[in-house]
């Protein structure tokens, strides 16, 4: 299903990238990144207009025709990038903003990986997951000697009732 940009409710599109380079020079920054990501897109484009696999030369003889077809659809096409990383992490993360972009690390599982400060939140908040869980299992270990105490004082106290017995009236007749 294709997006319908006639749709007047649409303002904006919302793209979650993951981008792995094949590999990064020296004195890479997140701006070298993001321009690695920026001619990889406009690369697969390429490929899509040209029909062949666009490599930089193909992107450097085709990226002018292909920006001049877009901006003669609209000429001010550009817009506003703000990041929408979804679901924020509840531990500090390695992160860089680049504008509005927040741009994380990821390690080779696509997890992110945690600052220092993200490591220490999540040792606290073991620990006090730990602490709140042998409390639980103290509490409840309480409550069952508790409950086996009641048990015993009440059985005692059943055992030193004076239970009177009544005969049944009318059951014991002398004879006359």
């Amino acid at each position: 299903m294709s997006i319908d940009f006639k749709n007047k409710r649409i303002v904006s599109t919302g793209i979650n990238i993951k981008f792995t380079p094949s590999q990064r020079g020296d004195e890479w920054t997140i701006e070298d990144e993001l321009m690695a990501l920026s001619m990889s897109i406009q690369m697969q484009l390429i490929t899509k207009k040209t029909g062949n696999r666009a490599d930089v030369y193909e992107w450097f003889s085709n990226i002018e025709s292909l920006a001049q077809a877009t901006t003669n659809k609209s000429y001010d096409c550009l817009g506003k990038i703000k990041s929408d990383s979804g679901k924020p992490q509840p531990y500090a993360t390695i992160y860089q903003s680049a504008d509005d972009l927040k741009i994380h690390a990821l390690d080779y599982m696509d997890n992110q990986i945690f600052s220092d400060a993200g490591k220490k939140q999540m040792a606290e908040e073991d620990e006090r997951a730990k602490a709140v869980a042998i409390a639980k299992r103290e509490l409840i270990a309480e409550q069952e000697l508790r409950d086996e105490q009641e048990a015993e004082e009440e059985a005692e106290r059943e055992a030193n009732k004076i239970h009177i017995v009544r005969p049944i009236e009318g059951y014991y007749k002398h004879d006359q």
